[in-house]
């Protein structure tokens, strides 16, 4: 289970993509109130949209992941930038990947699910795009300055208090 830092962070990432990818401010925090339930049983989550995210977060842009091999467009767009943003936090803070959501790491860049940096995360996330990730989320995601990431995962970390 993602821990509550994790979560919030996961959250944040989701919001930048969002925000890069031109989504209404509505689909946003959906997509947002996704990645904060992200490790939630769908059928205890009571909003529809937010489970239907929920339950394709493990789906692979070529039709390979779980639970429906959805492929492609066929992805929730919420569920494709959460696949993202999750993998992306799980490169950045050496969290190991939850369900499927693994890259092939280069050996050079992944031992011990270390952390990564934002280069190198970047890098990884970029070898799997067209297969686990969706390439339009992915080409956004490598166009976005190094800084926002580091902004983020800065100042996330230094929030206090429980996720509200």
């Amino acid at each position: 289970m993602a821990d509550e830092l994790g979560k919030k962070r996961v959250a944040a990432f989701t919001i930048a993509l969002g925000r890069a990818l031109g989504r209404a401010d509505q689909d946003i925090r959906v997509t947002a109130r996704a990645a904060v339930l992200h490790d939630v049983e769908t059928d205890t989550i009571p909003f529809t949209n937010v489970s239907e995210i929920v339950a394709a977060q493990h789906e692979s842009f070529d039709g390979t992941g779980f639970p429906k091999g959805l492929k492609g467009e066929e992805i929730p767009p919420g569920a494709r930038i959460l696949r993202v943003a999750d993998a992306l936090e799980a490169l950045l803070t050496g969290r190991p990947p939850l369900g499927d959501n693994v890259i092939a790491w280069a050996e050079s860049e992944w031992r011990s699910h270390r952390a990564a940096s934002i280069p190198e995360a970047k890098r990884a996330i970029q070898r799997a795009s067209g297969t686990l990730f969706d390439p339009n989320v992915v080409n956004v995601l490598l166009s976005m300055p190094d800084g926002i990431w580091a902004d983020l995962m800065q100042h996330i970390s230094n929030l206090p208090g429980p996720l509200a």
